[in-house]
């Protein structure tokens, strides 16, 4: 099965059934989401992460600065709650500036393997 389509039908199953044990569970699924993410890390090349990470470090640092500045500004302008605002700034801005410095390699437009065209660290 591939991975789409066991995102899928775990998506059905979980809006289809009630769960019926959801209290034990909880903690349960809070430890196997954070050793999921951890082993994540285990698959990454290493040497291709840190030659991806040093090219991108002062960028990645003047792209979530900038960010940061920026939404609490707005949130200010707006009259956005200040703890809310800072949240929401600071979940953009390291969401942005890690998909800035993981695409710096694709600034110029390429053409990825399934077809896509890739520009600054997003995929349109």
């Amino acid at each position: 099965m591939s991975p789409p389509v066991a995102l899928a039908a775990g998506l059905a199953f979980g809006l289809l059934f009630r769960h019926p044990f959801p209290q034990p569970t909880a903690r349960a699924s809070k430890l196997l989401v954070q050793l999921s993410v951890v082993g994540l890390g285990f698959g990454m090349n290493l040497h291709e992460a840190v030659r991806a990470g040093r090219g991108g470090f002062l960028y990645a640092l003047l792209t979530i600065a900038f960010t940061m500045m920026l939404g609490i500004a707005l949130g200010s302008a707006i009259q956005v709650n200040k703890t809310c605002s800072y949240l929401i700034s600071t979940g953009t801005a390291i969401c942005e500036g890690s998909a800035n410095c993981g695409g710096r390699s694709h600034r110029g437009g390429h053409r990825r393997a399934d077809g896509s065209l890739s520009r600054h660290g997003y995929s349109f």
